[in-house]
């Protein structure tokens, strides 16, 4: 993960989306690499589920929290326009594929690695309209 950060460094690609990229899926794929995330998924799915939200919560307060205990936490306007959204869109999206039966199926499983590459795209198109 470092090598990935330093070398976005390099070509100037901005730190806001170093960190919506490399770093949180850094982080995903550190859990998942030696496969015990992924075993426990599935033969215990809410727990997967539970450390996703957790996960998220201790995130947004903990992390940021810190980050801004030690220096102001400060963002482009740009940057709130999409990542904000992106950010309630998809939790809205997750909380209506469990209200309407309380389960994510592999189709709505699918629908999520796509809203996510979706998501990545914008965030290209966005570095790429911030080196203008």
């Amino acid at each position: 993960m470092d090598a990935g950060v330093s070398l976005a460094g390099a070509l100037g690609i901005p730190s806001i989306i170093v960190g919506l990229t490399v770093v949180a899926v850094g982080n995903v794929g550190a859990g998942a690499g030696d496969g015990g995330d992924v075993r426990r998924a599935r033969m215990y799915p809410i727990l997967a589920l539970g450390n996703v939200l957790g996960a998220n919560i201790a995130n947004l307060t903990i992390i940021v929290g810190v980050a801004a205990m030690m220096s102001e936490v400060r963002m482009s306007r740009a940057t709130q326009l999409v990542n904000f959204p992106a950010l309630l869109a998809v939790f809205g999206l997750l909380l209506w594929m469990l209200l309407n039966d309380r389960q994510v199926s592999r189709k709505e499983g699918v629908a999520l690695l796509v809203t996510y590459s979706l998501y990545l795209c914008a965030l290209v198109f966005l570095a790429a309209g911030l080196k203008k």
